[in-house]
């Protein structure tokens, strides 16, 4: 299942705002009903943000659908009933586009009855988010991952999985010393998650004593990679390191591997999904392989259970 290991950590931590926000909200605002009387019914809106158009929609989409799994719970448990609270999840599309996230996020911001923030997926995005939401004093629990997003110190901001520098690090000393790798070319799609992954790759590879035979950029919307892989095949590296997402992962397997450059493509937890290998085509996918921020679901302690509840929701 796609981004298993992301979508989990989004439903422990919409329900652990949840938890929260009736204890915050029934602290704020102490009940004056008699005794046994039912509590006056209140919504609590929770923000969301994330790509759910465009070519990140895949990641955005997933989010979404665990993080209402994580309010329907929410407002299921007895906890919130008995506080007589019923949570919303509002939803914004920042379309993968940091300006369109401060967009997002003025707009979730502005809204009295959002209490917290559920969002970005994008590191690009996040980071120019969350001085908007530190402003409002709302809670903002995230996946992004470039440690840039964490280094502002802002009170507000929680983050849910590994930063880059673990993941690329991971990834340098799994090559080197896993697969035994001498010689890589590394390439990035220009935004802070890739930059971020690709420059920890590159360092945690060197000290290893790898060689990054050659080092480029692509744009995000890049889809022909022709005269980057004829580049590349010149300096004959052993694997080539993509630090970007599945769209573009599987473009550059797939041509890769026409053009005669057949070696693996490695790269992060954002091309960790069955639609990689769609889009690269079975063959050419196969050797290639994929870093994750986390454990699988089988060994986490709710994982099998949230698989469970998410396919039998969303099939």
């Amino acid at each position: 299942m796609k981004y298993a290991v992301r979508k989990l950590a989004l439903v422990a931590a919409v329900v652990a705002v949840g938890a929260t926000l009736v204890t915050g909200c029934s602290n704020a605002a102490p009940s004056t009903a008699p005794e046994g009387a039912k509590p006056a019914g209140k919504t609590v809106k929770v923000g969301f943000a994330a790509p759910l158009t465009g070519d990140n929609a895949i990641y955005g989409q997933g989010m979404k659908r665990a993080a209402a799994l994580a309010i329907e719970e929410a407002n299921a448990s007895d906890a919130v009933k008995a506080a007589g609270y019923t949570f919303e999840l509002n939803a914004a599309d920042d379309m993968g586009d940091p300006k369109q996230a401060v967009n997002v996020a003025n707009l979730l911001a502005s809204d009295t009855g959002v209490v917290g923030i559920v969002g970005h997926f994008n590191s690009g995005c996040s980071i120019p988010a969350s001085p908007v939401y530190n402003r409002a004093k709302l809670a903002m629990v995230t996946v992004s991952s470039n440690p840039a997003l964490t280094a502002q110190n802002l009170p507000n901001v929680d983050r849910v999985v590994a930063k880059d520098d673990a993941q690329g690090a991971a990834a340098g000393e799994l090559v080197a010393d896993k697969l035994g790798l001498k010689s890589v070319a590394v390439i990035d799609d220009s935004t802070p998650y890739g930059q971020g992954l690709a420059e920890q790759f590159v360092k945690a590879f060197a000290a290893k004593g790898g060689t990054v035979s050659i080092q480029e950029s692509v744009q995000s919307n890049e889809v022909d990679f022709n005269a980057i892989i004829t580049r590349t095949k010149a300096k004959k590296p052993e694997a080539i390191y993509f630090a970007g997402s599945l769209n573009q992962g599987g473009l550059l397997s797939k041509q890769s591997k026409e053009s005669g450059l057949d070696v693996p493509l490695i790269g992060g937890d954002m091309i960790y999904a069955a639609d990689y290998v769609k889009i690269a085509g079975k063959a050419n996918a196969e050797g290639d392989i994929a870093t994750a921020l986390g454990l699988p679901l089988e060994q986490q302690p709710k994982g099998k259970e949230f698989e469970a509840k998410y396919l039998a929701k969303y099939n």
